[in-house]
């Protein structure tokens, strides 16, 4: 930052976002674009205890406070997601956007009761003598750490004991092609509705990033028409489909829609950004 107010530097990119307001036009100007594809997203593993419950993964989606997450841990920079996929994309369904879960934690403890959860006596449900609590793996980062912090909040506060495991980057993008964990985050950036190929067909599973484990024959029906219809109104009509199932069968609980910021000095002209919200410098240049 300081690099950037000495005139040393012309473009920053991930800034720091506290400090974003100290930059103002017409110095500066602060460019924000949302990475397309799936947001942020929980992941759930739907083969081990205690996701295999879809009551359970119900639950997570009303217990995390999106809008917390998004003004603590991100600056207010993005939105909380509720889709599958972010609205930037052809075939985005706004109407499964208003029917998903909002957070409710009273709600996510009804569902957690209904799939016979009870109190153990210290806070944290249990069902059969076996407690609710799960392990969590994610990779260290500022912004990420506030980010973990206030999901494991939330769900204590709903019964729910998350442990949260910090690793690598390339170990945690390992294990969650292993479907290792009970529970993580991840995101895929793509510019078409087809990248729900990745993490919702069950090919995808241990190939690519399907890393809930989610096999629907539902689901791989709809995404592989998708893939092979090129019809634009038959296509949207598919994943709106596929976004419903999503929601109904909850393997990923979508929470923040990502933008990137740059900063931009105002001797540069031409500055964009590309359909992946990255920097695009081809017809960029700086006045003296």
């Amino acid at each position: 930052m300081t690099l950037e107010q000495s005139n040393q530097i012309d473009v920053v990119y991930n800034p720091i976002i506290s400090q974003l307001a100290q930059y103002r036009e017409p110095q500066y100007t602060i460019v924000r674009a949302t990475r397309p594809g799936m947001p942020r997203s929980l992941v759930l593993n739907t083969t081990q205890f205690p996701f295999d419950n879809v009551l359970v993964r119900r639950a997570i989606a009303y217990a995390v406070n999106k809008a917390q997450i998004v003004a603590t841990a991100y600056g207010g920079i993005g939105s909380p997601a509720n889709n599958i996929i972010t609205p930037n994309l052809f075939g985005y369904s706004a109407q499964v956007a208003s029917q998903w879960p909002k957070y409710n934690p009273a709600k996510a403890k009804q569902l957690l009761a209904q799939a016979g959860f009870r109190d153990s006596g210290n806070g944290i449900l249990a069902k059969n003598g076996q407690k609710l609590e799960v392990t969590y793996a994610s990779i260290a980062s500022t912004s990420g750490n506030i980010q973990d912090q206030i999901v494991q909040s939330n769900l204590k506060a709903v019964g729910i004991q998350m442990n949260i495991r910090n690793e690598e980057q390339a170990a945690v993008l390992a294990d969650l092609q292993a479907c290792k964990w009970q529970m993580s985050n991840q995101l895929f950036v793509g510019t078409d509705p087809d990248v729900m190929y990745q993490f919702l067909q069950s090919a995808s599973i241990h190939r690519s990033y399907d890393s809930a484990c989610y096999h629907s024959p539902k689901m791989d029906r709809y995404l592989g028409y998708g893939r092979t219809t090129t019809d634009p109104t038959a296509r949207a009509a598919l994943y709106a489909k596929a976004q419903q199932l999503a929601m109904t069968d909850m393997p990923y609980v979508p929470f923040y829609n990502i933008q990137n910021a740059y900063i931009v000095n105002g001797r540069v002209h031409g500055f964009a950004v590309d359909t992946q919200a990255f920097w695009d410098l081809y017809n960029t240049w700086v006045s003296s």
